[in-house]
C-alpha cells in the first residue's frame, strides 16, 4: 500500500514537471510571438509608406496616375506616424492634389516630368524579418504564409529593379545602334507599369499582413 501510493506520488509530481514546462513553453512561445508582432508592424509600415510614395513617382512617369490611386496614398501617409513621416504641411500639399480630375493629374505629370531623367529606383527588404525566419514558427500558419508571401513578391520587385536599370543604362550606351535604343526605351517604359504594379500589391499584401499581425 505505502509502495503504491508513493509510485503514485511520483506520477503526479511527473506529471505536474510536464505540465508546468508545457506551460512555460507555451508563455515562452505567446511571448516571442507577441515581441514579433511588436517589431514587424513598423517595419512594414515603413516600408509600405517608401513603395507608396514610389508608386506615385511611377505612376507620374508613365503618366497613368489618377484620382483613386491619389486618395490611397493620401490615406497611407496621413496615417503613418513612423521615421521620415511627412510633415502636416506636407501632408496637405498631397492631400490637394485628391481635388485633381483626372485629367488636371496628367498635366501636373508632364509639368513635374524631366526628360531624360530616370527615378532612382532601389532594392527595398525587411532586413528585421528576413533575421527572424527561424522563429516565425511562433505566429499562427496564416502570418506566416502571408510574411513569406511578402517577401517572395519583394524578391520580384528587386529583380525587376535590376531589370530597370539595364535598361535604363543601355540608353546612354556609346555605339549602341539605334534599334537597341528604342528597345531599350520600349523596356523601359513598360518597367514603370510593371514595377507601380509590383509596388501596389507588396502594399496591399502589407495591409492584410498588419491585419492578421494585430
Amino acid at each position: 500500500m505505502v509502495v503504491s501510493e508513493l509510485v503514485i506520488g511520483v506520477l503526479i509530481a511527473g506529471l505536474i514537471g510536464i505540465g508546468t514546462t508545457l506551460v512555460l513553453d507555451q508563455f515562452r512561445r505567446w511571448r516571442l510571438g507577441s515581441d514579433l508582432k511588436s517589431a514587424l508592424i513598423p517595419e512594414l509600415e515603413y516600408l509600405q509608406v517608401l513603395l507608396a510614395q514610389v508608386i506615385v513617382d511611377l505612376r507620374l512617369k508613365d503618366r497613368s496616375i489618377d484620382e483613386e490611386l491619389i486618395r490611397w496614398i493620401v490615406d497611407i501617409n496621413c496615417t503613418y506616424d513612423g521615421p521620415d513621416a511627412r510633415s502636416d504641411e506636407q501632408k496637405k500639399r498631397f492631400a490637394d492634389l485628391t481635388s485633381l480630375s483626372n485629367d488636371e493629374l496628367l498635366k501636373y505629370a508632364d509639368a513635374t516630368a524631366v526628360k531624360g531623367k530616370g527615378l532612382e529606383l532601389k532594392k527595398y527588404d525587411l532586413a528585421f524579418m528576413r533575421s527572424q525566419l527561424t522563429q516565425l514558427s511562433v505566429l499562427p500558419t496564416r502570418v506566416q504564409s502571408s510574411l513569406l508571401i511578402l517577401l517572395f513578391r519583394i524578391d520580384i520587385w528587386n529583380q525587376g529593379v535590376e531589370h530597370y536599370w539595364l535598361y535604363f543604362n543601355c540608353t546612354f550606351t556609346a555605339n549602341a545602334s539605334p534599334q537597341l535604343i528604342t528597345a531599350a526605351y520600349d523596356n523601359l517604359g513598360r518597367s514603370y507599369g510593371f514595377l507601380a504594379t509590383q509596388a501596389k500589391r507588396i502594399c496591399d499584401k502589407i495591409s492584410d499582413t498588419i491585419k492578421l499581425l494585430q
